[in-house]
Order: C-alpha cells, then structure tokens, then sequence
C-alpha cells in the first residue's frame, strides 16, 4: 500500500466537500427560523442542553473515534479488521452505558446556578447524547474506511432532514425548544439505522487474546485522548457556563448565535479537512515513515491556510449585514462578537495540525497537559472578562487560549515531528484574502441588504481572491489544469 499524497488527500476533501458545506447551508437556515421563533434566552437553554449532550459524548464516546482511525491502517494490514471493530463496539457500549448513569445523576442532583434554567431539557438531551454516539462512531468507521462519498451522503441526509422535522414537532405537538432537541435524537438514530449499519456492520463482541490486547493498546493510546478531548470541550465550550453563570441565558443565546453564524462555518471547514487528512496522515507514518508524513502535513497546512484565511476575513468584514439577514430581533446584536470568533477558530484548527506529533509518537500525555495549560489560560481569563464585556469578551479570551494552545502542543511535539508553516505561502494567501475582504466591504456598503447581495458579494470576492492567488503564483496554472482534468472540465 503506497503513502497518500496531498493530491489523494486533496481529492478526499472534495468528497467530503458536500457533507460539510450543505450541514453549514441548514445550519444557517436553522438560526433563522431559531431567532424567528425563539428569543435569546430560550435559544441559550437549547444551547446549553445540546452542549451538554456533547459533554457526555465527549467524556464517554468521542475518543474512540481517533482511536479508530489511528489503529484501523494497522490492524487492517494485519488482517484483524474484524476483532478490533468487535473491541471498539464493545467499548462504545460501556461508554454510552456511563454517560447515562452520568447524565442521569445530572438531572437529579445538578447544581440549581449551573442547570436549573435547562434541566427540564436534559432527558431530551440524554436522548441526543445516545443517538449522537451511535452516529459519530459509525461515520469514525467511514472516515477509516476512507469512504468520503458514503460519509458525505449520510452527513447531508441528516443536516437537510433535523429542521423539517424539528419544525413539525414544535409546531404539531407544541414541544418549545425541545423539540429541536427530539428531532437531532430521531434523525441521528434513522440515519445510524439506514446508512451506517450496512456499510459498518454489527460488531463481534465476542472477547478472545486478541481482542484483550487491542483493547489494552486502545486504551494505553485513547484514555489520554478521552482526557484531552474533554479539555478541549471544555476550551470550546465552557465559556457559556460561564457566562450563564456570570451573566445570563440571553447571553448564552447571543453568544450560540455568533458561534453558529461564524464559528460553525469555519469548524466545517476543519472538519471537512480533518476527516481526510489523519486517516491519510496515519497510512502515510505506518508506510513511508516521518518524513513522508511531514510533507503531507506541511502540504494539508497550505490547503487549509487557502480555504480558511479567506473565509475568515469574509465572514468578518461581512458580519453586519450576514446578521441582519440571518438572525431575527434581538439576536442580531450578536454581530459585534463575529471577527472574534472567526480568528479563534482559526487558531483552533491550527491546533489540530500542531497535535500531529503528539498522536504519531504516541505521546498524547502531553497533548493532555498543554491542554490542561491552556485551559487554564481560559478558564481564568473568562472569569475576569465575562462580567465586565459579556459574550463579546468570552469570543476574545478564546483567541488568546487557541494561540497558547497551538503554541505549546507544537513545540512539545517538535522532537519527534517537525509541523512547518507555509510562511511564504501564507503571506500570499492573506494579501489575497485581505485585498478581496476590503473589496467586498466597500461593495457591501452600497447594495441593499438582503440575501442575494450576500450572496453575490461572496461569490464576488471569492472570484476576486482566487484571481489574485493566480497573480501572486500561489496557485499555478498546472494546479488549474490537473483539477479540471480531475473533475472532466472542457
């Protein structure tokens, strides 16, 4: 089996392409009808409840999808495929068992100053919890699989289908907010059920010598992981507990307004790279060693830099109108918050790429402890910024913890993975970027507001950007050329 390319890789990420652009097109859709239908503090008890779900995903489940797609290369060479699936079942089982005894003792005896606005929402959110993990291990199995056709159907399905859903159900057995929370339950299941199971399988639970020491490399590598991820919800996401706490529902709800709006845009983006990129990286340290892995990153880097630079500064110099088309009343203050959010997600996805050699070398102790670090940074930042600035200073610390972050999972990394930055690269890509960002905004300042000037302002810019990047030789003619031959262009 040979090493992937960036070319193989690249290829990948436009399969997946779909199911992370059509998720992003109905997840603006869904703040519209939220904020048409729902004020700030019920959008806020909604957020805290589904984030909850993913608390407990994150605690129980999530981990096993990374180790999944580290192992699956390994043990699929040595023709083990069918054991270790049997051992991640079996460990996805435990943890959704855990994460509802979890839940469960939540809703009893939570807190009042940190649930007591949502618990009426936490059953429904246990719900989401179960269906969410059956769901997210299945589409781990397809990233391994490296099926990003079967990936993208599955994801679109689901994103187009939640809202109608969600809507009838508010509307026909008048649930509130909650039913936002059944529909998610429902779809995640139908869809688990429909397109998962054949292409998956039901796991082979039965435990053997093999089986006992994949799970004891599993665990050696995942619990780790399992830690880190739950730090990193908690660099995500706590800033709203925070702020439910220091503040308010309602500012919870602005703040769920500029993350959906800005911060989930970008997250698709990551996403849509991430689930081609550590498979491939992966195949690539077990066929070709470090150095071919290095390349691969080094190479990923830049696509990332190319999609990602210039979608931040659009939906920055774009904030103003992008809210006042897609969110109603109240909720379109949360605008102010929007450059904030984009640039800490931005950092966050370098994270990602910084935390490479920490996964590789199996080290991801260490990916734990600068976790730890930067959450501290944020935690304490939080609890100073949030009673004076609000949702807006929330977005700001987050900027500051990200960049701690990637600063220090990269250089505890770097003695056993060398991640460079496309320097030269990068300057290209945000004068392009910047260039086409200070065009947009002067033509957003004399077109109607409403969404076909938004519209059209993006596919303008995105014209302008891409003919710079031409110009300043960022992107070479053959490049040009090689993807209309690959997507059969006249």
């Amino acid at each position: 089996m040979s090493a992937p390319s960036v070319r193989s890789v690249s290829k990948d990420v436009i399969l997946y392409v779909p199911g992370r652009v059509i998720p992003a097109l109905m997840q603006a859709v869904t703040i519209l009808v939220l904020t048409a239908l729902f004020a700030p503090a019920e959008i806020g008890r909604y957020d805290l409840t589904f984030r909850f779900a993913l608390f407990l995903s994150t605690f129980t489940i999530l981990w096993l999808n990374m180790a999944i797609l580290r192992f699956y290369p390994a043990y699929q060479t040595r023709g083990m495929e069918q054991a270790f699936f049997g051992v991640m079942g079996r460990l996805k089982y435990i943890g959704i068992a855990a994460g509802l005894i979890a839940g469960g003792l939540v809703y009893a005896i939570g807190p009042e100053a940190l649930c007591g606005s949502y618990r009426d929402l936490i059953l429904a959110g246990l719900c989401v919890f179960v269906a969410y993990s059956l769901y997210e291990t299945g589409m781990a199995v397809l990233r391994a699989k490296r099926m990003p056709g079967t990936y993208s159907i599955a994801s679109a399905a689901n994103s187009i289908v939640r809202l109608p859903v969600a809507v009838g159900i508010i509307v026909w057995l008048h649930t509130g907010i909650s039913g936002m929370l059944w529909a998610m339950a429902l779809v995640y299941v139908v869809v688990h059920a429909l397109v998962m199971r054949r292409h998956v399988g039901r796991p082979d639970l039965c435990f053997g010598p093999e089986e006992s020491a994949i799970q004891k490399e599993v665990l050696w590598y995942g619990l780790p992981i399992c830690l880190t991820q739950l730090l990193n919800f908690f660099i995500l996401n706590s800033d709203r507990f925070l702020l439910k706490v220091l503040q308010d529902d309602a500012q919870v709800g602005l703040y769920a307004v500029a993350t959906n709006l800005v911060d989930q845009p970008m997250t698709l983006v990551l996403q849509t790279f991430t689930l081609a990129v550590f498979p491939s990286v992966a195949a690539a340290w077990e066929t070709g060693g470090r150095g071919p892995a290095e390349e691969l990153v080094r190479g990923v880097t830049r696509l990332f830099f190319l999609v990602c630079l210039p979608l931040m500064v659009f939906l920055s110099v774009l904030a103003d109108p992008l809210f006042k088309v897609l969110a109603r009343g109240e909720s379109y203050h949360a605008y102010v918050a929007a450059p904030w959010v984009a640039l800490a997600a931005l950092f966050y996805g370098l994270s990602y790429f910084a935390s490479f050699g920490l996964h590789l070398s199996k080290k991801t102790y260490l990916l734990t402890i600068m976790t730890i670090l930067a959450l501290g940074v944020n935690g304490v930042l939080n609890y100073f910024v949030i009673p004076h600035y609000g949702f807006v200073g929330a977005a700001i610390v987050r900027i500051v913890s990200n960049i701690v972050l990637v600063g220090a999972v990269a250089a505890v990394g770097h003695r056993d993975f060398h991640w460079r930055l496309p320097w030269l690269s990068t300057a290209r890509i945000l004068i392009a970027a910047c260039v086409s960002g200070a065009c947009m905004l002067s033509m957003a300042r004399i077109l109607p507001v409403n969404i076909i000037s938004l519209c059209l302002l993006f596919c303008i810019a995105g014209m302008g950007y891409a003919v710079l990047l031409l110009i300043l030789r960022e992107v070479p003619w053959s490049d040009v050329r090689d993807l209309r031959r690959w997507l059969k262009l006249p």
